[in-house]
């Protein structure tokens, strides 16, 4: 049941993300939405995530005005119509064997992993808390003075908020799901579909994960780790390594867009919201755009 549950999950996800871009699209160019690609990876390996960034923001800014169980019925409406914006371009599956090995495949396989979750302490501690607060109260300043863990509170906390379920929190733990799909999304099509470096650093990282886990006393020595319940460090991780790759790659290629340093903008953004050690990406972030602006004559005032 948690296998179909999650698929589920993640397709409505993916239908969200692709209609928020469909919505800051111009019609002439949404034709191309889905053959669009970063350094080899397509950008729907990306629309799940899209909808948590959206979504993210949009219930922390909500929170400043309510609680966040007074607006789910409102997300719901917003979830809903984003679905039926796809409908402005039926045309959302380009590649059948690409789409059913990263958004059907992929997700079924991962979606074991709920089985036999489990609460970390810091679930407990604070965490569920936190969200607990965030359901029934509108943002307060000084949290953090009642329990010092609520100054880690992270963007996917509000996502994870508004998926309570009864006595039933699995759907806290398909927020994870989701960004693990992403790294083994990711990967497939980075080995299959880009060259040169995010290739060979995909196929090293795939190397180490079957290492880690299969090798002699393998298991939770570096690689990602399926972690417990509520916790943000794996989604953190991967974001930070993956976006880190393609930056690396654009710098090696050269490669200088526009539309690259939006992405790595607002990818930034959600990174730093999951974690403020995301701000160690700035130092590579700053040398791209550095070298943007060696190669296109352009300040960085007109940049901003």
């Amino acid at each position: 049941m948690n296998v179909i549950l999650f698929l589920g999950f993640y397709l409505i996800s993916f239908l969200v993300g692709r209609g928020i871009l469909i919505i800051f699209t111009t019609r002439d160019k949404t034709a191309e939405l889905d053959s669009n690609n970063i350094s080899g990876i397509s950008y729907d390996t990306f629309y799940p995530i899209i909808s948590l960034i959206f979504f993210g923001n949009f219930l922390f800014l909500i929170n400043f005005f309510t609680s966040l169980l007074n607006i789910i019925p409102f997300v719901a409406l917003l979830i809903i119509l984003f679905i039926f914006i796809n409908l402005r371009d039926l045309k959302i599956i380009n590649n059948l064997k690409s789409f059913f090995i990263k958004h059907i495949f992929i997700p079924s396989l991962l979606s074991i992993t709920t089985f036999g979750s489990w609460f970390h302490f810091d679930s407990g501690a604070y965490h569920l808390n936190y969200q607990q607060w965030l359901r029934t109260e509108k943002i307060a300043l000084g949290l953090a003075n009642l329990n010092f863990g609520y100054g880690f509170s992270s963007i996917l906390e509000y996502l994870q908020a508004v998926l309570w379920f009864k006595d039933n929190l699995v759907f806290i733990f398909f927020i994870n799901i989701i960004f693990y799909c992403l790294l083994f999304s990711f990967i497939y099509e980075a080995i299959y579909s880009s060259d040169n470096f995010l290739k060979t650093s995909s196929f090293l990282l795939l190397t180490y994960g079957f290492l880690d886990n299969f090798g002699y006393l393998g298991g939770a020595n570096g690689f990602f780790k399926v972690q417990a319940i509520a916790k943000p460090d794996m989604p953190f991780a991967i974001i930070f390594v993956l976006l880190s790759q393609v930056i690396i790659d654009k710098i090696l290629r050269k490669d200088y867009r526009v539309s690259d340093i939006k992405i790595f903008a607002y990818f930034s953004l959600f990174l730093i919201q999951i974690k403020l050690l995301g701000a160690y990406l700035g130092l590579l972030l700053i040398f791209y755009l550095f070298n943007y602006m060696q190669n296109s004559k352009i300040s960085f005032i007109k940049i901003l």
